[in-house]
């Protein structure tokens, strides 16, 4: 027979219910400002972190989904095969706001991380595009050399 006195354990989760909800409702609400900050900074660059509570792999990221009418959203990816060719059943995606609360509370420990990335990501893009600018304008240069020979 069970010692376990079940009102007071379910007491325990009333009590702990109110807690839970309303620390997940101030995290989403933190949440939706980050992605609303990071909408008007309108980088445009995508980045992503995984990790794994032991059983489940998991993917974090900031990215714009094909056919979202929503725009660049943060992602929760979870599944078996995560980044070993997994099959679409063994993935599920979801907006961060719109995964299951423990999906949710598993990612926000490595918003910290997705937030470097991205500021890493874009760091790296504007190296690029500062390097393929100067080789653009070389080329351009020696095409007005060139038609200067020409003409």
């Amino acid at each position: 027979m069970s010692t376990v006195n079940i009102p007071e354990q379910v007491e325990k989760m009333l009590l702990l219910r109110a807690k839970l909800n309303k620390a997940a409702e101030t995290c989403n609400a933190e949440m939706s400002k980050l992605q609303e900050v990071l909408a008007k900074l309108s980088l445009g660059v995508e980045a992503m972190v995984a990790f794994d509570d032991g059983v489940t792999a998991y993917q974090l990221d900031y990215s714009r989904r094909r056919g979202s009418k929503k725009g660049w959203t943060f992602h929760i990816a979870r599944g078996r095969n995560m980044g070993t060719g997994g099959t679409p059943s063994d993935v599920e995606v979801f907006e961060f706001l719109e995964a299951p609360r423990n999906v949710r509370v598993k990612a926000f420990l490595h918003v910290p991380a997705l937030i470097q990335e991205i500021a890493n990501n874009a760091e790296g893009e504007v190296a690029s595009v500062e390097y393929e600018s100067a080789r653009v304008n070389e080329i351009a240069q020696s095409l007005l050399r060139l038609s200067e020979i020409l003409d």
